[in-house]
């Protein structure tokens, strides 16, 4: 059986489209080996969803949250709410506060 180069490519898309499901179903065990030997980004609107999850399992057991309800938080927050928490909790109480409403 022969293929053309676009029914190769477009093989191939679906199938690191289905890769690519199935590690997100996995809470991204992988991200960490995909990220090696690349510099960590500096946007965190360009991070993976599941790195950015990491981060706030993370934020929310430092807060105090046992690992159960922080892993409830993170599978049921939105990214952009995840990321505004993170950014929002660290300015209780200080004059970064205002810039919250």
């Amino acid at each position: 059986m022969k293929f053309t180069k676009t029914q190769l490519k477009n093989i191939i898309k679906e199938e690191l489209e289905k890769l690519s499901e199935y590690v997100g179903d996995m809470g991204g065990m992988t991200s960490g080996l995909g990220s090696m030997g690349r510099a960590t980004p500096q946007n965190p609107e360009d991070e993976l969803d599941s790195q950015v999850q990491s981060r706030a399992m993370t934020f929310l057991m430092d807060l105090g949250l046992d690992d159960k309800v922080s892993q409830v938080f993170v599978n049921n927050i939105a990214i952009p709410d995840l990321q505004t928490v993170m950014d929002a909790v660290p300015k209780i109480d200080t004059a970064a506060e205002e810039d919250l409403a």
